[in-house]
């Protein structure tokens, strides 16, 4: 097998393995990281946009910024920051993303009705 084949396959595993680690930890009301909370927010307010959707809208917004305040030390090859911006959130783990949490039914925040699901784990707070 070719090694970019290698490295292309261990990509989309990891990419697979980090998506399902974000839908588990959204799915059970842990929260987000940092970089991602504006737009699982914004995913909250508005359902009918995907998280991958708002994940790429906010790094593109952040490489605005890069721009406005880096001026003539921004080179135009940073630019391709939005293609692998593109590349990982829209494409990759927004996909995947939204299928772990649709498929992520094991996890219920406070009700096992929440996702329709009947093996639901109620996740609590107890003291």
């Amino acid at each position: 097998m070719p090694y970019f084949v290698k490295r292309l396959a261990s990509m989309l595993v990891g990419l697979a393995i980090e998506s399902f680690g974000i839908a588990l930890i959204t799915k059970s009301n842990l929260g987000t990281s940092p970089i991602s909370s504006i737009a699982w927010v914004v995913t909250l307010k508005y359902p009918w946009i995907s998280f991958g959707v708002t994940t790429f809208a906010m790094n593109a917004i952040f490489v605005l910024i890069e721009v406005i305040l880096l001026r003539r030390d921004f080179h135009a090859v940073q630019y391709l920051q939005l293609a692998v911006t593109f590349w990982f959130a829209a494409a990759i783990t927004g996909l995947i993303v939204n299928f772990f949490n649709r498929h992520v039914r094991f996890v219920s925040p406070t009700d096992p009705s929440v996702n329709n699901a009947s093996d639901a784990i109620p996740v609590t707070a107890t003291r």
